[in-house]
């Protein structure tokens, strides 16, 4: 399974989840995110990730002149986008930056809202599937996983929303996630990460995907 770990502001945790074999790093430069962190920091702590290891730079609905800046900065393999970007935004920006890959966020609540994920399907890369709140991503709010059950896509895809060590086996067991993605549940104080508990969950998913 393929872990992305996602809202560092500092680079003693990014280390920590670097050295517990983190596939993806991702970073939050949405301004009203307890995990936001400017390009210029972003690009100075991530200096120590290997090429082994994804860069992704979180949005939610920002203006071209900050992903612009972040890209210069930071160098990111992957964007992700959180909010209401459409089909046509997703294709200017991979027509500005081929290089980097697209992960497009979708808020779950219910079945339903499965069905707007075959729009992206051209213009995305991987996909990822959160929780339907109020906070937008990083809420620790989990989503009823069995929604999952059965649901196929033509990219693969992140389970997201309220994963933590207590429940990360059982999350993706029911959904059959290949990939999670996790935020709030590396954290003992919000927006601060807690290397204990990077270790801790990287650990448990490792250790039984060894068995």
């Amino acid at each position: 399974m393929k872990i992305k770990l996602c809202g560092f502001k500092d680079q003693q945790s990014v280390l920590a989840a670097v050295s517990c074999g983190a596939d993806f790093i991702g970073f939050v430069f949405c301004e009203k995110s307890p995990r936001y962190i400017t390009p210029e920091e972003a690009g100075k702590i991530a200096q120590v990730i290997p090429n082994k290891i994804a860069k992704v730079a979180v949005f939610s609905n920002n203006d071209l002149s900050i992903i612009k800046q972040v890209y210069q900065y930071l160098k990111p393999e992957y964007f992700q986008f959180h909010g209401n970007e459409t089909p046509g935004f997703l294709k200017k920006i991979k027509e500005i930056f081929p290089q980097v890959k697209i992960i497009k966020a979708f808020k779950i609540g219910g079945r339903q809202d499965l069905r707007q994920i075959r729009n992206f399907e051209n213009e995305s890369d991987l996909f990822l599937l959160d929780s339907k709140t109020v906070e937008g991503g990083g809420s620790g709010k989990s989503f009823d996983w069995r929604i999952l059950v059965g649901f196929r896509a033509r990219r693969m895809w992140f389970l997201s929303g309220g994963i933590n060590i207590d429940n990360v086996l059982q999350a993706s067991k029911i959904a059959n996630a290949q990939m999670i993605d996790v935020s709030s549940g590396i954290e003992k104080i919000r927006g601060e990460k807690s290397v204990e508990l990077i270790q801790q969950l990287t650990a448990k998913v490792k250790n039984y995907h060894a068995k």
